[in-house]
């Protein structure tokens, strides 16, 4: 599917639509004033059907296109597929981050030919684990577990079933996960009125932790702290 804002348009393509729509005077009209008459075009009528956007309401904000209802001079619609392996990160929030990719037609042939599989590995320095993926995905998210640490994710093919021989056919650009304050300054928390002040209300009513990786490696990194100095 595919967004659109109507203010995105250029003149030329709002006036290719006024009159695809028969507004009278469109020749004429001004930007806004060609705004406006489509808008009431799309939100006055009932049916919609035989306008060049099937059954799709045109508003200022992002709407809902389907795919080939849109036949603007010099838009052409964009390539399922591209002739590159490749694949990109971006940070969603402090514990996720978003994973998009592409295979070339003929490396996904080969992969194919081979019985390879896929996966992702997601690493951090010496540290990573893998995401298993199938050759019709294209998207994932992937989680950030280890605070205040820079990240890449590779798409690998396995070829084999007892020892797979890896392949790296590509390796994204790095993300991060933010760090915090007491991810270095641990031995605050052994204060019992940090530690109170700062946990308290992390626990549910029946004592649980609430699942939060973050939360959960201050705790684990306090509960070590009290192990180590002898504390309960």
């Amino acid at each position: 599917m595919l967004l659109l804002n109507i203010e995105s348009l250029s003149d030329s393509e709002l006036k290719y639509m006024a009159e695809q729509e028969q507004i009278d005077g469109w020749e004429e009209m001004s930007r806004e004033d060609l705004i406006e008459s489509l808008e009431d075009v799309f939100e006055d009528s009932s049916d919609v059907s035989s306008s060049i956007f099937g059954k799709t309401r045109f508003v200022r904000s992002l709407t809902d296109v389907p795919p080939g209802s849109l036949s603007l001079p010099g838009v052409s619609p964009l390539p399922e597929v591209y002739n590159e392996t490749c694949i990109y990160a971006v940070e969603k929030d402090a514990n996720w981050a978003y994973a998009m990719w592409n295979i070339a037609p003929m490396k996904k042939e080969e992969l194919l030919e081979a019985g390879s599989r896929l996966c992702l590995r997601v690493s951090s320095g010496d540290q990573f684990y893998d995401i298993d993926v199938d050759y019709e995905d294209s998207v994932w998210n992937f989680e950030l577990p280890w605070p205040g640490k820079t990240y890449t994710v590779s798409l690998l093919s396995l070829t084999g079933n007892e020892e797979p021989v890896e392949e790296v056919l590509s390796t994204s650009k790095s993300v991060s996960s933010p760090s915090f304050y007491f991810k270095d300054h641990i031995k605050d928390l052994l204060d019992k009125d940090t530690f109170k002040l700062s946990f308290d209300s992390l626990f549910t009513k029946e004592g649980r932790l609430i699942k939060n990786e973050i939360v959960s490696y201050l705790f684990s990194e306090v509960l070590n702290k009290q192990e180590k100095g002898g504390r309960k």
